[in-house]
């Protein structure tokens, strides 16, 4: 059952994902509200918020939103609009890769649910010919991990613009994950390794030490050293690689 209803969700098209939902990016909250009207949002305390509407429509993968009108402090950070290419690679995970010069939405991870999907650290697990069994376990388990970090998001969310995601949320999202499996990779892998994102140093290390932390409980996938990442342009923060030869261990 599982198994079709990734299929039926990863068939969907960018068009159906986004229509009628939201973004949350930090401060900025972006309505994709039916019939290409386009609404964002920037939360402020100290400078006051900052509100543009407009249109917004999609060419295959590729979303691209204009503003007609802002009004506020931050226009001229991000009133122009944005061009992004969308993926959905997991159930409940999306991708965004934004190739405008705008400042919001940031190119990465988002995890989604009631309508909305809001930008979190990305786990990404791959492997060369690891046992699938191994790479759907440690996908499992980081998810597990997780739950316990997440226990108040969308806990009274129901419907896109009904505050989804408010900017006051106690529940700390910068440390919460998107897990999702990744494509194959070409070459063999010996053993485990793990990759923090380089574009996002900073940011990608710590969620790498978060993940390194959370694997040290199941220690038959290795003990992984993070390392940044060759190529400053991955999507994800964190990408974990499952050795060749690692096994599950047996049930006891």
């Amino acid at each position: 059952m599982h198994t079709l209803l990734l299929a039926l969700v990863l068939t969907a098209s960018v068009q159906q994902h986004l229509e009628g939902g939201e973004l949350a990016d930090g401060p900025f909250h972006l309505q994709f509200n039916p019939g290409g009207k386009y609404l964002a949002l920037k939360h402020d305390k100290a400078a006051g918020n900052t509100t543009a509407d407009g249109t917004w429509a999609v060419t295959g993968e590729t979303v691209e939103a204009k503003v007609a009108s802002c009004k506020g402090p931050a226009c001229k950070e991000f009133g122009e609009g944005f061009k992004a290419d969308v993926a959905l690679v997991a159930e409940r995970v999306m991708t965004l890769k934004v190739t405008s010069a705008a400042a919001a939405p940031v190119s990465g991870s988002f995890y989604c649910r009631y309508q909305g999907c809001a930008r979190r650290v990305g786990v990404m697990v791959v492997g060369k010919d690891a046992k699938p069994i191994a790479l759907r376990y440690v996908i499992d388990f980081l998810i597990e991990k997780n739950r316990s970090r997440d226990p108040k998001t969308h806990a009274e969310r129901a419907l896109a613009g009904s505050s989804w995601v408010e900017p006051s949320d106690e529940d700390k999202p910068s440390e919460q994950t998107a897990v999702w499996q990744g494509d194959p990779l070409s070459t063999a892998q010996a053993v485990s390794s793990l990759s923090y994102c380089s574009r996002t140093e900073a940011r990608s290390k710590k969620a790498a030490e978060q993940v390194v932390k959370d694997l040290g409980e199941v220690a038959w996938v290795g003990r992984p050293v993070p390392k940044p990442s060759a190529d400053a342009s991955c999507l994800w923060d964190v990408q974990v690689v499952i050795g060749d030869g690692v096994n599950v261990p047996p049930r006891k």
